[in-house]
């Protein structure tokens, strides 16, 4: 039956990172609606274009990541506050329009790195640590608490996302990641 699809606008979401979105399209709303009365998983599907307002699977990125509502509470303005829990990217394979909102099937794509890469992820991923420390020099606005967690990290993937997810301000290069 394919997950319920919540697309996103200008944002991407990282597997193994919780995310915290106001959902005010009714299509998103109904989602997150139908993803509770089942096992509360969605798929988070960022969009080609931010400017479209009810989007097709034509104006969705072909990978999401699968996600699961952690929490939601309703705003004064009606709108949704939904927590996420983000477990992994997926390749969306086939779209299904549901009563209300869009639904995705798709197949996850999970690394798995024996032993975190050993001696070679370990070299890697003091490299990305190396990186960071220097980008975050040249941008004062990374918060302390990014920079300490880049540094609790033993996952290459994990840290990968982590830096992605923090450092990069343009939505096309998040996309690639």
């Amino acid at each position: 039956d394919g997950l319920p699809v919540v697309p996103l606008r200008s944002i991407v979401a990282y597997p193994s990172m919780p995310l915290s979105l106001e959902l005010g399209r009714k299509r998103s709303a109904a989602a997150v609606e139908e993803a509770n009365l089942t096992d509360g998983r969605v798929f988070l599907v960022p969009q080609l274009s931010p400017d479209v307002e009810r989007p097709f699977p034509k104006d969705l990125f072909g990978v999401g990541t699968v996600a699961r509502v952690k929490s939601v509470n309703k705003t004064k303005e009606g709108s949704l506050r939904v927590l996420f829990d983000c477990e992994a990217r997926a390749n969306i394979t086939s779209f299904l329009q549901k009563r209300g909102f869009l639904a995705a099937e798709g197949l996850a794509k999970t690394v798995m790195v024996p032993g975190e890469g050993g001696v070679r992820g370990e070299a890697l991923l003091e490299q990305l640590k190396k990186t960071f420390e220097e980008l975050s020099k040249l941008l004062p606005t990374v918060p302390d608490e990014v920079k300490f967690a880049i540094d609790t990290i033993r996952s290459p993937g994990l840290i990968a996302d982590f830096i992605a997810a923090n450092l990069l301000a343009r939505f096309d290069n998040t996309l690639k990641v």
